[in-house]
């Protein structure tokens, strides 16, 4: 029975595509009656849109009537009160026949989990039922199969935690209509489909907002899929520390309160650095979880003048699970140069290069000093740690100027020596040097 009264239809989409098509529903009766349409899937609907009726119509010009809905039903289901059944009324007249506009809608959540899934199938099915007796009438199956979308782009936003994120990203192509697999995203096309506005919440670090954004031709609806982005929005708690070029700075890393609840205690958590400058932690890079208060410290010695900025995970070493996040922004100034010392190395001279300068000790006090250069390749300190300087008084340094092969001559070099308080740790000075090779 419920054979002959089946309409069977198969589609292959796109994770985020929207087919429309018609169903002929007939009233076999002499006589006027009010069916119930009712899907048991929330993506199989009936069209209500004005826009994608027209749309529809224009593609298929076979549809010559259209049913009139009344209103929608959302009533409590028998089996369940938590579920809702989905529900429409349509009156047909005598031996009426209606091509109903239906929309089925392939969703744009992230259903793909499993990296080597490349598609889902399934079935869904609309059931027509004469009333108040509810008698079958017609059944309209659908059998989908949807695919793994093709991502066109990987957008990845890093923001400080539990902030608004507001992002305006410009688009290689005009697109009409936009969606997104988040519902808690505003995405918003604008300056005529060439601009696209993401809106949303940040989390708590180091949370990762991951979601897909749809964009398609048709500036009415999800028809036509033109492109796929997915979007990346990693939370991190936000430091800042000023320095200058050359001068050691500690920056110390805060955990959040429930941060290393989630490692048990004894398992191993291991400190991650973006970049490869002059760096070590305190107490050192793996440190055991435990139930007291750790505050691990991230030591810097920057050469490089300016804005840098540096990203630090703090990951569970056996889970290799991501507990904490931070993004340092380090402002690198200009160091005191005191002294400015001109050399001249000939072209005949291919080897080391000897350089005495004078250390002053101008105090009262007996003073220690540590020597750094900034670029050791070239301008290199035997004796970084030299000898006590008495009050009042200098002590000559030795330096060495390394040679430079001869393709690179002539040339000039600037490089600069920091004297630093061994006992407190503050640079006090620095001195320029003007190598000149020719």
């Amino acid at each position: 029975v419920f054979s002959s009264i089946s309409t069977k239809v198969r589609v292959d989409l796109t994770l985020g595509q929207l087919h429309l098509f018609s169903f002929q529903l007939r009233n076999p009766l002499a006589e006027e009656f009010v069916c119930e349409l009712e899907s048991n899937d929330h993506r199989l609907t009936p069209i209500r849109s004005a826009s994608e009726l027209n749309y529809l119509q224009n593609q298929h010009l076979d549809i010559y009537k259209i049913g009139s809905f009344d209103l929608i039903n959302l009533q409590p289901d028998s089996a369940s009160t938590d579920s809702l059944r989905l529900c429409w009324q349509l009156g047909l007249r005598s031996m009426e026949h209606v091509e109903l506009p239906m929309r089925f809608d392939s969703g744009f959540d992230d259903i793909f989990e499993n990296a080597n899934n490349q598609c889902m199938q399934g079935d869904c099915r609309l059931f027509v039922r004469k009333l108040p007796s509810g008698s079958p009438l017609a059944i309209l199956e659908l059998n989908y199969t949807i695919w793994r979308p093709f991502l066109t782009h990987h957008l990845r936003f890093f923001t400080e935690e539990s902030r608004k994120l507001v992002r305006a990203v410009p688009l290689s192509n005009t697109f009409g209509f936009v969606r997104c697999s988040d519902p808690t995203v505003y995405c918003q096309l604008l300056q005529e489909g060439r601009l696209l506005r993401i809106e949303c919440q940040t989390g708590e670090a180091p949370t990762i907002r991951d979601f897909l954004i749809f964009f398609y031709d048709e500036c009415f609806g999800p028809i036509e899929l033109q492109a796929v982005w997915r979007v990346s929005i990693h939370s991190f708690r936000r430091l800042h520390s000023e320095t200058i070029q050359g001068q050691p700075v500690s920056v110390p890393l805060h955990f959040g309160e429930n941060d290393l609840l989630s490692a048990p205690g004894g398992e191993l958590i291991r400190l991650y650095s973006s970049s490869p400058l002059h760096l070590h932690f305190l107490p050192g890079p793996v440190f055991p979880a435990s139930q007291t208060p750790i505050q691990p410290t991230i030591l810097l010695n920057l050469q490089q003048l300016g804005r840098l900025h540096l990203l630090v995970n703090a990951v569970r070493a056996t889970a290799q699970q991501i507990i904490s996040q931070w993004l340092i922004t380090l402002s690198v100034g200009r160091p005191n140069v005191t002294k400015t010392f001109q050399v001249i190395v000939p072209a005949q001279v291919q080897t080391v290069v000897h350089k005495r300068i004078p250390l002053d000790n101008p105090l009262a006090i007996e003073r220690k000093f540590k020597l750094t250069s900034s670029d050791p390749t070239l301008l290199y300190v035997p004796t970084p740690s030299p000898p006590p300087i008495p009050p009042n008084s200098a002590l000559p340094v030795q330096l060495e100027i390394r040679p430079i092969s001869s393709e690179s001559r002539p040339t000039q070099r600037q490089v600069l020596l920091f004297v630093q308080d061994s006992q407190t740790g503050n640079q006090e000075e620095s001195f320029q040097f003007n190598i000149r090779f020719h």
